[in-house]
């Protein structure tokens, strides 16, 4: 039996417009473990890393003190904020409105949490209401989560 080398690998990728995707992927399994684009200023998706088969001893004793689902929320509250809210480009995964042009319900959530982190609230309310609730939420699942890591470590 040959014995595969398993180190991740990253590569970067560029298309005609403008559209920069790193991609991580584990050579053995062929699996994508993160994705993120951009496409002039506009931060356009992010998946956050699901799946490591080896992962370096540091950042194993870093992973005992984070809880990996509040590392996840956390990054993509930091993505989604550091996209620029008065853009006109807006990405979105509801297929609907790729195959039928329906809008999304969610369509300028995005964009009402960067005006939101900006501190800019009634334009964050203007361009989505449920905006703001959004990010108490996730603050509030991610304090929740990493509380509850933080607990489990000391017992």
């Amino acid at each position: 039996m040959e014995r595969r080398e398993s180190l991740p690998q990253t590569t970067l990728m560029t298309d005609a417009s403008g559209i920069y995707a790193i991609f991580s992927t584990h050579r053995t399994a062929g699996l994508a473990t993160g994705v993120i684009g951009f496409a002039g200023d506009n931060v356009v998706g992010c998946l956050a890393p699901m799946w490591s088969p080896l992962i370096p001893d540091k950042i194993q004793a870093i992973r005992k003190f984070i809880d990996l689902e509040a590392l996840i929320w956390t990054l993509g509250l930091i993505v989604v904020a550091a996209g620029n809210p008065a853009s006109e480009t807006h990405f979105t995964l509801f297929w609907p409105q790729w195959v039928f042009g329906i809008e999304s319900p969610g369509r300028g959530l995005g964009h009402s949490i960067g005006y939101l982190f900006r501190g800019d609230v009634q334009a964050s309310l203007q361009t989505h209401w449920l905006g703001l609730p959004v990010v108490i939420i996730l603050a509030h699942r991610i304090v929740t989560l990493q509380l509850r890591k933080w607990k489990s470590i000391k017992n």
